[in-house]
């Protein structure tokens, strides 16, 4: 098992095993990994794309080809394939994406791997904040394995959630609801313990370790595992976070790996808008509307802070800063905002205006 995290132009991290890299040219994602017998490389075709249902999500599947190899279990007589599993459209990224990968000869995987970084093109945060906190949401996936188990191996997807103090550079997350798969990762077996971690930022990156809860999962016990995390923040103001985590060890010597990504909920507070106009209702009720973010460019079709929080079923997806301005987590709320990049940028920069404003 492979397990890698990927940054930015062309990616490359050796983290926690075989390093994965990735390249993005002219549609065409070439991924390389090093393995227990050599090298492999396989192409996607970024454009031949498909919705899948994996681990209970739709994820965008990306078949490719293998077209390079040194390890005798993926000879190229084989006609071995490749299979790309990206989950940041599962939780609204735009900066970032985690999923996994796999290399396949006569249809049984020979390898697999978790990611987790910048999209293509991509680069983590420039300037981090260095006062403040901030909450992150989002999810992770992986793969999970345990000899003896009446499935020794499996797939697993959970939510992730993070809180990071940039003031003092301390992070503490978990993944918890993780779910386990059969191979394929369409048909649910059962749970996984949670998993709690603590973290370091350095620069735009963190590092630090994982351990698993002692409640065990009704298709895996980890308890007593553990293991690292390492990750980084992307985007304006370090609005998301991506990296990958493994545990093993424990009671019943597990070994599990895999990649994140997660963001900081969308600033939809009323004071960081101007020329506010309605436009419609969602089909939940709720209002929405046109604006401009304050100093900001485009014209945006959202929700306001202000409304969801005065919704009882959905009050739980309004984020409060500690400053009192409010976001809002839109996977939470059923409605996916054109642009959500630009959104997310003006947004930010919205809260830093706002801000400076009231020093």
């Amino acid at each position: 098992m492979t397990n890698a995290a990927y940054n930015s132009g062309t990616y490359s991290a050796e983290l926690f095993g075989t390093p994965l890299s990735m390249a993005l040219s002219n549609n065409m994602n070439t991924v390389t990994a090093q393995t227990q017998g050599g090298t492999v490389t396989a192409n996607f075709n970024t454009t031949n794309l498909a919705a899948q249902t994996r681990n209970g999500k739709t994820v965008i599947q990306y078949p490719g080809a293998v077209t390079a190899s040194t390890d005798p279990a993926v000879q190229l007589a084989a006609n071995p394939s490749a299979t790309l599993n990206s989950y940041g459209t599962v939780v609204g990224l735009a900066y970032t994406d985690f999923g996994t990968w796999n290399v396949s000869v006569n249809g049984s995987t020979v390898y697999a791997a978790v990611y987790g970084g910048a999209q293509p093109g991509g680069a983590a945060t420039a300037t981090m904040p260095t006062t403040g906190t901030a909450t992150f949401s989002g999810g992770a996936t992986g793969l999970v394995v345990q000899p003896g188990n009446t499935n020794p191996s499996a797939s697993f997807y959970g939510a992730a959630t993070m809180s990071a103090n940039f003031a003092s550079g301390a992070i503490s997350g978990s993944i918890s609801s993780i779910n386990a798969y059969k191979a394929g990762g369409t048909s649910l077996i059962g749970t996984i313990n949670a998993i709690s971690f603590t973290a370091t930022i350095a620069g735009s990156s963190f590092a630090g370790t994982t351990t698993a809860s002692a409640a065990p999962g009704t298709a895996y016990d980890i308890s007593g595992a553990n293991g690292q995390i390492r990750g980084a923040f992307y985007g304006p103001n370090a609005t998301e976070a991506a990296g990958i985590f493994n545990l093993t060890g424990g009671t019943n010597s597990i070994g599990l790996t895999g990649g994140f990504g997660m963001k900081q909920p969308t600033p939809s507070d009323r004071r960081l808008k101007t020329d506010v106009a309605p436009v419609g209702v969602l089909p939940n009720g709720l209002p929405l509307y046109t604006w401009r973010y304050l100093g900001g460019r485009h014209r945006f079709v959202g929700v306001m802070a202000q409304d969801v929080l005065a919704d009882r079923r959905l009050a739980a997806a309004v984020i409060v800063d500690g400053d009192g301005l409010m976001r809002v987590d839109y996977t939470r709320i059923g409605y996916a905002p054109a642009d959500m990049a630009a959104m997310q940028a003006e947004g930010e920069a919205a809260v830093a205006r706002w801000r400076s404003m009231r020093r």
